[in-house]
C-alpha cells in the first residue's frame, strides 16, 4: 500500500486512462483530469513527453540560444521545507541573461521575472518563473524558483514535485531526489505520475526493491499505466526473475502494442528465460518500433506548455507531420524557419508537406531553399562524427521529398517526370547516400520504365539494408521473374510468404503452380 494515502476509494480517473496516441486528444485528457481532480485547480495543466530531451533530426547543427545563470552541477542537501522567515527578496535571484536568447523566449523570461519582482511574496509568480525557466532549460534559475515557491507554500506539491524533475535531469544526487519526491507524495500521496518518477529513480540507481514498490504503488492507482508494469519487467529482469519480467512486459504491451523499449525489454527477457525463438522475434520487432508509452502527467504539462522557443515549435512540427497533419505541421515548421534563418532542416519539412497536400509550386519553392541552405552547411561545416549523422538525417529528408514526387509522377503516369526524377536520383546519389526507401521507390520507377536490371540492382540493396521485408522480396521476384529467372523469383516469393502469409507473393506462387 502507499504509505500516506486517504482513506476511502481512489480515483483512478486522475492519471489515466492513457490511450492517446493523439497529442491533442492527450492533452486534452491531462487537461480535463486537472480540472476534474481539484488538488490542481486554477493553476495550468502539464503533460510530458517521453522524449522530451530529443529535439528531432538535425538540431545537433542548428543554433542554439545561451540561457547563463551559473553552474548547476554543484551537489547539495535536502533543502529546508520551512515557511520562509521574512520578506523574500529577488536580489541575489540568478535570472538568466535574455541577451542572445529568441525574441519569444525573451520576453517570457521578462515577462516571469517582471511578475516575482512585483509579487515577491507569491509563490504562484515564483512557480511560473521556475516553469519558464525548467522549459527553456534554465535550471539553476528553475532549481530557487521552485525552491522559494515551496517555501511560500509548503503545501503545495507541485513544487518540490517539478523541483525533483529538474534536480534528476541535473544530476543531483540520490538521496535529494527521493526527499523531493517523498515530500511531494506526502502532500499528495495519490498523484500517480510521482510514484512512477520515483520507481524510475530508484531503477537507475539500482535500489530494486524501493523500485518495485514504487512501481506497484503507481499500478494500484492506476491499472493502466504501461510505463509502470515496463518498469516493473525491468526490475525483475534486474533481480534475474526472468519469467515475472516477461509477465509485466506482456502486460506493457497489452496497454501500448506498438512501444520499442517494451518489446526491446521483452526481448531480453525472453532470453533470459531461454525462449530463444520468441525472442528473436521481439528483438526484430523493437528496431521497428519507437517508444509509444508514455506517462500523463498533468502537473509537468505545464512546462510544456510553457516553451515558445523554435526547438518546442520543432516538436510540434514533427508530432504533426508523423500524424499526418500536413497543415498544424506547416503552420509550425514555419515559425522554426523564421526564428533560424539559415535552417535547411524546416525548410525540406515544409516542402514535403506542401507536397503531401498537392500545392507543388510551394514545394518546390521551399526546397530550393533548403538546397540554398545544404550546399552552405556541406561547404562550411567541419567533419565530424556528430555532423555526420546530422548530414545523414538531412540527407534522409531530402531523399524522403524527391520519393514522394516519384510516386506522384508513377501515379500520375508521367513518364516525362519520371525520366527527370530518375536523373535527379542520379545526381543526388553523388552526394549523398540513398536511404532504404529511396532504393525501393527508384527501383520501381525503374520497372515503370522498362529497366528491369537497374531495378533488380535497387531492390537487392535495399533488402540488404531490410532483408525480412516482405514486400522487397516480392518487388525483387517479380523483376527477376520479368527477365526469365524464374528459380530465384520462386525462392524469394516463399521468403516473402514465410514473413507474410497475406503477401501477394501466395497468389503469384499459386498461379505458378508452386507450393508456398
Amino acid at each position: 500500500m502507499v504509505a500516506g494515502r486517504h482513506t476511502g476509494a481512489v480515483s483512478r480517473r486522475r492519471c489515466g486512462p492513457i490511450h492517446h496516441p493523439d497529442a491533442r486528444k492527450r492533452d486534452a485528457c491531462d487537461a480535463m483530469r486537472t480540472t476534474q481532480s481539484n488538488p490542481l485547480r486554477k493553476r495550468r495543466t502539464p503533460w510530458i513527453l517521453g522524449a522530451a530531451a530529443v529535439l528531432g533530426i538535425g538540431l545537433a547543427a542548428v543554433s542554439r540560444f545561451h540561457l547563463g545563470g551559473g553552474s548547476d552541477s554543484e551537489q547539495s542537501p535536502p533543502p529546508d521545507r520551512s515557511p520562509t522567515a521574512g520578506k523574500t527578496s529577488t536580489t541575489h535571484f540568478p535570472f538568466p541573461e535574455t541577451q542572445g536568447m529568441q525574441p519569444a523566449v525573451a520576453e517570457r523570461f521578462q515577462s516571469a521575472r517582471a511578475r516575482v519582482e512585483a509579487s515577491p511574496q507569491s509563490a504562484d509568480a515564483w512557480g511560473e518563473l521556475g516553469i519558464v525557466c525548467d522549459a527553456h532549460g534554465a535550471k539553476p534559475c528553475a532549481l530557487a524558483a521552485y525552491r522559494t515557491a515551496a517555501e511560500l507554500a509548503p503545501n503545495d506539491f507541485r513544487w518540490p514535485y517539478l523541483e525533483a524533475i529538474v534536480s534528476e535531469n541535473a544530476g543531483k544526487p540520490l538521496e535529494t531526489i527521493v526527499h523531493l519526491y517523498t515530500r511531494a507524495l506526502t502532500l499528495q500521496p495519490d498523484y500517480t505520475p510521482a510514484h512512477v518518477r520515483l520507481g524510475q529513480a530508484y531503477l537507475r540507481s539500482g535500489r530494486l526493491e524501493p523500485a518495485a514498490d514504487s512501481f506497484r504503488n503507481a499500478l494500484e492507482l492506476d491499472g493502466t499505466l504501461a510505463v509502470a508494469e515496463r518498469g516493473l519487467g525491468r526490475v525483475m529482469l534486474a533481480l534475474d526473475r526472468a519469467e515475472e519480467a516477461v509477465e509485466h512486459f506482456r502486460r506493457a504491451l497489452a496497454l501500448f502494442p506498438d512501444d520499442g523499449p517494451t518489446y526491446a525489454g521483452l526481448a531480453r527477457a525472453l532470453l533470459r528465460a531461454g525462449k530463444n525463438v520468441e525472442a528473436r522475434q521481439a528483438s526484430d520487432r523493437s528496431r521497428d518500433m519507437e517508444a509509444t508509452a508514455y506517462l500523463p502527467d498533468p502537473v509537468y504539462h505545464q512546462v510544456r506548455k510553457a516553451q515558445v522557443n523554435s526547438e518546442a515549435a520543432y516538436l510540434r512540427a514533427l508530432e504533426s507531420e508523423q500524424k499526418g497533419e500536413w497543415k498544424e505541421a506547416i503552420r509550425a515548421f514555419e515559425q522554426v524557419a523564421e526564428a533560424r534563418p539559415r535552417d535547411p532542416y524546416s525548410r525540406i519539412h515544409l516542402a514535403t508537406c506542401y507536397l503531401r497536400l498537392g500545392k507543388t509550386d510551394r514545394a518546390k519553392e521551399w526546397y530550393a531553399a533548403a538546397d540554398r541552405f545544404r550546399a552552405r552547411l556541406r561547404a562550411t561545416a567541419p567533419d565530424t562524427t556528430g555532423l555526420a549523422q546530422t548530414q545523414r538525417d538531412l540527407d534522409g529528408i531530402f531523399w524522403l521529398y524527391h520519393c514522394l514526387r516519384m510516386m506522384e509522377a508513377v501515379r500520375a503516369g508521367d513518364a516525362a517526370a519520371v525520366d527527370d526524377l530518375l536523373e535527379r536520383f542520379r545526381i543526388e546519389s553523388e552526394g549523398s547516400e540513398p536511404d532504404l526507401r529511396a532504393h525501393l521507390v527508384w527501383g520501381n520507377a525503374l520497372m515503370y520504365r522498362g529497366r528491369r536490371r537497374e531495378a533488380v540492382a535497387h531492390y537487392r540493396t535495399a533488402l540488404s539494408l531490410d532483408p525480412h521485408n516482405p514486400h522487397l522480396l516480392f518487388n525483387l521476384g517479380v523483376a527477376l521473374e520479368q527477365l526469365g529467372e524464374q528459380k530465384e523469383a520462386i525462392v524469394l516469393y516463399r521468403q516473402a510468404v514465410r514473413l507474410d502469409p497475406d503477401n501477394r507473393a501466395a497468389l503469384r506462387l499459386q498461379q505458378l503452380g508452386a507450393a508456398p
